[in-house]
């Protein structure tokens, strides 16, 4: 039997290779047109295809912007706390020798006389002195360190200084002449007048109490001197922190202050010309500042006049009560 031409046997004829390249070109060609085809329904489809439309906004992305090192910020210096400036007395308080006998006084002026009052059970009641006998307006000292005779030094109606005594336990008075006194000059604050005439102090001095040739001066400035000889020689200064008020005692000397760190209110310290003693208790009380505080002691106690209150302490101010 004779074998097929178009059979798959070993005597099967190669096609030539130009078919083969005419092959290649056909597909190439209907690849072309299969693209051009595919475009052109796309863009009857979509018209708008491969265009921006009208009204479109590009954004445009921002750029990113430096960030800058944060810079230290120097913090201010805080103000410094203004120097306490100590006020003028406007309080006079002496205890007597003879215990429980008491004199205070608001100081006044000139032109507003101050009030004297008077106390025998060591300040649980007041009565008031009469100054009708002697002219008084501001009061400028209270002397009871001598157990029968008080003494006071006040500006008289010409408004000069002057000098009264009572043997009646302050509730009358009589001019004294010529009697020795210690007293701030009103005219000139580094002055003071003692027992021996008058002596410079190192200061403008805003407080002062006294009994016989031994006085404690206080200065604007907060600090304290004394003296032990009438005002012929005076102690070095001493800071005292807020002093504010001095007066003396049988032994020593003390100092109250008003609205330390520690004590919003008033505490004192005893002084013997060289150093303060530590705080005593915290006196919980106001209306302390300007000058309206006294203190005074004699034999057993100490006596504190603050504000509206009037503090007895059996301890050296370790207490009030």
């Amino acid at each position: 039997m004779a074998k097929s031409s178009w059979g798959y046997g070993r005597n099967r004829t190669p096609l030539p290779r130009w078919a083969g390249y005419a092959l290649l070109a056909v597909l190439a060609v209907g690849t072309i047109i299969a693209v051009v085809l595919a475009m052109m329904h796309l863009r009857v489809d979509n018209p708008n295809a491969g265009t921006i439309p009208d009204g479109s906004v590009i954004v445009t992305p921002e750029p990113t912007p430096e960030v800058e090192e944060p810079t230290e910020v120097e913090e201010p210096e805080p103000e410094p706390e203004p120097d306490f400036v100590a006020p003028a007395m406007q309080r006079l308080l002496a205890a007597s020798a003879s215990e429980g006998h008491l004199l205070r006084a608001s100081v006044g002026s000139c032109d507003a006389a101050g009030v004297l009052e008077v106390s025998t059970d060591s300040g649980a009641n007041w009565q008031q002195g009469s100054l009708a006998g002697v002219g008084f307006t501001q009061l400028l000292q209270l002397g009871a360190a001598e157990p029968t005779i008080d003494r006071l030094v006040g500006m008289n109606a010409e408004c000069q200084p002057a000098t009264a005594w009572s043997f009646i336990g302050g509730i009358d008075w009589g001019l004294e002449e010529g009697a020795p006194a210690w007293y701030i000059d009103p005219s000139n604050a580094s002055s003071v007048m003692t027992p021996a005439g008058a002596q410079t102090v190192a200061c403008a001095a805003v407080g002062l109490a006294s009994a016989a040739e031994r006085a404690i001066v206080l200065c604007p400035d907060a600090t304290v001197s004394v003296t032990y000889d009438s005002g012929a020689s005076w102690s070095a200064p001493v800071a005292v922190p807020n002093a504010s008020a001095v007066g003396v005692t049988p032994q020593s000397f003390v100092v109250a202050s008003v609205g330390e760190a520690e004590c919003s209110g008033v505490r004192t310290r005893t002084f013997d010309g060289a150093a303060a003693s530590s705080p005593g208790g915290c006196a919980d009380v106001g209306g302390a500042g300007g000058g309206n505080l006294a203190v005074s002691g004699d034999s057993s106690s100490l006596y504190l006049w603050a504000g509206d209150a009037f503090l007895r302490s059996g301890d050296l101010g370790g207490s009030w009560g």
